[in-house]
């Protein structure tokens, strides 16, 4: 694949279909998505705070996301005003490089909100923001290092990092090249953390539905345990009042209805009122893991047809122009639509959120 196949024939040989109008499509669509990108940090700079280690996941997860688009962004717009595709194979390995880094590091996010997500709710333990900006960077630097395997192949001519390029030659010279263990690698990253997100979901999703049942149960039926204890805590003391009281000839002012009322209400109303705050908490945790849930699957997705191609064509080379424009139209199409899901999950007022990102730009103006 070389710079001489201009806009009028096919936008890449390889890619067949890959024509100009194709291109802008997008451009327009990975432009929207840069808006949404810029918007998001906006809303954390000024809503939430990075010191809380949910808000620095969001944001690894988020940086990805900015550097997988811009970098195809760029890429495109120089091309289209050059009318031919600038870069050749250098860029497709770049941009191999940035596709695998981008979809670990991504995956990886989403785990680590998942676990944050599973911690939180069933045993109220937080991530420290430390915890999370160290372990992000180990990630980065480990996903970096596998994603440039492919630089220490044999054959250093053509450095096969991804599905982005078709190549006319085999990795698989009697032995696996480097750049199928990288590709081999970032699927087995894949695997591993789409297996930790199923299972903590799981074991999250029951615990919310067993601990939401357990709390309706006990304040249905009004009176548990820890009620009747107290319950005959608090006859016990006051039958030893009145009993004091009576032995020296006193009225028993708690015995009056008013007060005797409010004593038994108090006791009566203190813990299923207690465990009716826990259902409502409960169920604002339960919206957030189906926002972040919903999320996840659209990411999954996304990344997934990516990830088998990404394997195939690294080990065999063969890969059909119709499997390549099928998963970049995934993506391109999906990066809008993540954006648009993390804004659904931070749940803040978007209309305040442009105006206060606004703001400083256009006072400088």
């Amino acid at each position: 694949m070389g710079d001489n196949h201009t806009f009028k024939e096919p936008f890449l040989r390889e890619w067949g279909a890959f024509t100009k109008a194709y291109v802008i499509i997008i451009v327009v669509l990975l432009s929207i998505a840069t808006v949404l990108d810029a918007l998001i940090i906006g809303v954390l700079i000024h809503y939430k705070p990075l010191r809380k280690p949910s808000n620095v996941i969001l944001a690894n997860f988020l940086l990805g996301n900015v550097i997988f688009t811009q970098a195809h962004l760029g890429h495109l717009c120089v091309s289209l005003a050059n009318s031919h595709y600038m870069g050749g194979q250098v860029y497709c390995d770049f941009a191999g490089v940035i596709l695998n880094i981008t979809v670990s590091n991504e995956l990886f996010s989403l785990a680590f909100m998942s676990l944050d997500r599973f911690l939180a709710v069933k045993y109220s333990y937080a991530i420290s923001s430390k915890t999370v900006l160290l372990t992000s960077i180990v990630a980065w630097c480990l996903f970096t290092l596998s994603a440039t395997l492919a630089f220490f192949d044999d054959d250093h001519m053509v450095l096969r990092l991804s599905a982005n390029c078709g190549h006319s030659t085999l990795v698989f010279h009697g032995h696996i090249g480097w750049a199928a263990v990288s590709s081999l690698v970032a699927m087995l990253d894949f695997t591993i953390l789409i297996i930790v997100m199923v299972v903590l979901y799981i074991l999250l999703i029951l615990h919310i539905r067993n601990a939401g049942k357990r709390l309706r149960n006990s304040i249905i039926t009004g009176v548990d345990e820890s009620f009747r204890l107290a319950s005959r805590k608090e006859e016990a003391r006051l039958s030893d009042r009145h009993t004091n009281l009576a032995s020296v000839g006193q009225p028993d002012a708690s015995r009056t209805s008013d007060c005797w009322m409010k004593r038994n209400l108090s006791i009566h109303y203190s813990i299923p009122i207690l465990k009716g705050a826990k259902l409502l908490n409960l169920s604002a945790q339960r919206s957030i893991v189906k926002k972040l849930l919903l999320l996840t699957i659209v990411t999954v997705v996304m990344w997934t047809p990516v990830l088998i191609v990404m394997g195939y064509e690294s080990v065999t080379a063969t890969l059909l122009p119709e499997e390549l424009i099928f998963f970049t139209t995934l993506l391109v199409f999906g990066q809008p639509l993540v954006d648009g899901l993390v804004i659904l999950y931070i749940n803040v007022p978007i209309r305040s959120a442009i105006r206060r990102t606004l703001a400083p730009l256009l006072n400088r103006w």
